[in-house]
């Protein structure tokens, strides 16, 4: 998230329409990541519980 963050962000700076996506894209892809793994987290608490 970080990472995608920095590059958003320079890409706004230098006013790079091309880094801009990149760093939207890279937004995207860690907001997925984290998601997985919240449902991840939460399916093994669930076993864990039971």
């Amino acid at each position: 998230p970080v990472i995608s963050l920095v590059v958003l962000a320079i890409g706004l700076m230098e006013k790079d329409g091309l880094i801009t996506l990149v760093g939207v894209l890279l937004s995207i892809v860690a907001a997925t990541v984290t998601i997985f793994l919240i449902y991840g987290a939460a399916s093994v608490a669930g076993n864990v519980a039971r």
